[in-house]
This record gives C-alpha cells, sequence and structure tokens, in this order.
C-alpha cells in the first residue's frame, strides 16, 4: 500500500474578520478516495454562543422567510447610508464604524451613528436600526439557543439542512441532499466546545473543533454580526445582498423546517474507560444515528501509553492539548505531535502505541467502512 506510515498533515489557516479557521486534512481525496469528511479549528472573537435548530414554540415558516427578505431590505437601506456617508470613501472611518456596529449587535448599546452617515433625520435612522434589531430578535427567536459554556462533554450534532449559527458567523445552513444539477452537496457537521486551561487549572482559551463531510456548501440567509466589510474601495456587505427568488431558492434548496427539541442536537459524550490516569470517551459512534463519523476523546491526567488504535478503518488523530509520540509496532518509527497537530492512521498500519504527556488530550475521527 502507499501509506502504512502516519501521514502527518499541517493545517491551512484562513482568518476573517470573526476569527479564524484551521482546516485540516479537506485536501488529501487523492490520498484517500474513501474518505468523506474532514475537520476544522474555529476561533472567533465573539461571545461563545450559538444557534441550532428551530423550536417548537414560536416556529412560523411564512413569517420566518418574510423576516429574512425584510432584514436583507434593512441592510441594505444601511448600506446605501454608509455608501453616501463619511465612510463612503475613507476606510479609517469605516473600520471605526464596523467595530462600533459589530459591538452594538452583541451588547444592544447605544449606536452612535451621527458618526458615519449624512442625514437630516436622525432619528428616522435610529429607527431602522431599532426595526433592524427587532427583525434579528425574532428571527433568532424561532431557534434553539446555546451557550458553548453549558455543552462541556458534550456533542453537537448539526444534520444537512438544519439552521444554525455560531456567534459572529452568518445563519446560515446547507443542502437538504444532494444537487448534482447544481453542483451542491449535503454538509453534516458536528461541533465539541473546547477550553483551554494553562498549568494552574484555569481557561486561558478556547475554540470549537468541527467535523464535516468534505462539502462546503453554505446558504446563507443573514449575517447578523459583521455584516459589512471593505471591497473595492468602499463600504459592501460581506455576503450578497440576495433577491427574493434567490432567498426563496436556497431555502428551498437548503432548509428543514420541522422544528425539533434541543436534546435532538445536544448529546453527552460517554466514558467509556478510565484507567491509570487515561479517560477514554465516546462523543458519538452509531451507524444508525449519525453515519457520517466516528469521535473519541482521549484524556491523559498522567503521562502514559495507550496501545491499538480504537478504529479498525483510517482514522485521523488531533492532538487539542499536549503532546504525543506515536510509535509504529510493526517498523518501530516514532512520530511526534504537538498540541494544534494531527496525523492521518492508515487502517493498513496495524497496531501502534500512542505515549502522551500529562495534560494531553487526543481527538480519534474516523469512519468505519461500509
Amino acid at each position: 500500500m502507499l501509506f502504512r506510515e502516519p501521514v502527518i498533515t499541517i493545517p491551512n489557516r484562513v482568518s476573517y474578520g470573526w476569527g479564524e479557521e484551521h482546516w485540516f486534512n479537506a485536501d488529501v481525496q487523492m490520498l484517500f478516495p474513501e474518505r468523506s469528511y474532514f475537520f476544522k479549528v474555529l476561533t472567533t472573537r465573539f461571545p461563545k454562543k450559538a444557534h441550532v435548530g428551530f423550536n417548537s414554540v414560536y416556529f412560523q415558516k411564512q413569517h420566518f422567510i418574510d423576516l429574512i427578505k425584510q432584514e436583507r431590505d434593512l441592510v441594505r437601506a444601511l448600506l446605501s447610508l454608509l455608501q453616501n456617508g463619511p465612510c463612503g470613501n475613507n476606510r479609517s472611518i469605516f473600520e471605526n464604524f464596523r467595530e462600533q456596529y459589530i459591538k452594538w449587535n452583541i451588547n444592544k448599546n447605544d449606536f452612535p451613528m451621527a458618526q458615519f452617515i449624512q442625514t437630516n433625520n436622525l432619528s428616522e435612522v435610529n429607527n431602522l436600526l431599532k426595526h433592524l434589531e427587532d427583525t434579528r430578535s425574532q428571527l433568532i427567536s424561532f431557534t434553539h439557543a446555546v451557550n458553548f459554556e453549558n455543552t462541556k462533554d458534550h456533542i453537537i450534532l448539526v444534520p444537512t439542512g438544519t439552521i444554525h449559527s455560531i456567534m459572529g458567523l452568518s445563519l446560515q445552513s446547507h443542502p437538504k441532499q444532494n444537487l448534482p444539477h447544481k453542483n451542491k452537496h449535503t454538509k453534516n457537521e458536528a461541533w465539541i466546545y473546547l477550553p483551554v486551561y494553562d498549568h494552574h487549572g484555569s481557561e486561558v482559551d478556547w475554540f470549537i473543533l468541527e467535523i464535516q463531510e468534505l462539502s462546503n456548501d453554505t446558504y446563507s440567509y443573514a449575517d447578523f454580526f459583521a455584516s459589512f466589510e471593505w471591497k473595492d474601495g468602499r463600504p459592501q456587505t460581506r455576503k450578497p445582498l440576495l433577491d427574493d427568488n434567490e432567498i426563496e431558492e436556497i431555502i428551498a434548496d437548503g432548509l428543514l423546517f420541522e422544528p425539533k427539541p434541543q436534546e435532538a442536537y445536544i448529546k453527552k459524550s460517554e466514558v467509556i474507560l478510565e484507567k491509570n490516569g487515561i479517560v477514554l470517551k465516546r462523543y458519538i459512534d452509531d451507524k444508525a444515528l449519525w453515519p457520517f463519523f466516528s469521535i473519541y476523546e482521549i484524556t491523559c491526567n498522567e503521562s502514559g501509553k495507550i496501545d491499538t488504535p480504537l478504529l479498525d478503518s483510517h482514522h485521523d488523530l488531533f492532538v487539542a492539548q499536549g503532546s504525543i509520540e506515536i510509535m509504529v509496532i510493526t517498523t518501530g518509527k516514532k512520530y511526534a505531535l504537538q498540541a494544534g497537530e494531527a496525523c492521518i492512521i492508515s487502517e493498513e498500519l496495524g497496531k501502534y502505541t500512542i505515549n502522551a504527556s500529562k495534560d494531553t488530550k487526543i481527538f480519534v475521527i474516523g469512519k468505519e467502512s461500509d
């Protein structure tokens, strides 16, 4: 076989206005043609919150669609004010506006619009902002609110076609089904919230581990927080402002409207082994419920040695914290991985051992062969 040894992979880092993504193993299809998933790490500069799935209390389909169009119209009106005011040809003023706008969307504080527009009727502009805030609040009321800090040791499953939004990113979904004639494909994904602690046990950082199908086809319905950016020498919206027909088309292609309880999306991990300072957790490994990939976590509270793979098929090892050394039994070769690094283990490799340092956290991600 071509790959009997572990394939060490380097993440592709992508920066955005809301934060950063590190993509792992999204481009190894030629090496592993059977592969149907990849994963990434997301960090944001926004609060640890998200919205997932329609709830069963407030949900009204047509009202939701009308609000999406209304939100677009209000953003378009605000964009026009920006382009025709002091922000229109001054990037520095625009960047100041953008930061104030993001803070307003998070904190709902007073917005100093007079600094950024030219108008004889400021109250009308403030009414526009109030209307925009109310419209977004109504849209979000249709969904389940998630505080990531309440989901430690849980996995959040986001089936394709599910409305969702990590704070800072757009309100979005992915195609309900594969659409070959449009070159659009499903994207089932899962999130795991991971706080990062220092040696004193204090949280110093956090990130989201997102595992997903290989497709990255996304439909965005509204962009609440980082709505605007500087492009082609003037303020523009970060996402295209779609017309009514385009909105209705992506909603028809991309949204499952059946409301579900929050428990349908959030599952607690299960401890399946605890021995010699090593804790093994299963987040998801259920072909009936979730046939897309399996996820395990190994936490080493003390330095330790772990034998044999958890999954018989090819799989990924991702070091979320600490460091490890992999030793291949058949060859004796060793491979070192630090926090934030990953590798692919071929199913032909056979048995291997992992020597882990104290306070190490490793994720094992894979999919059993059909």
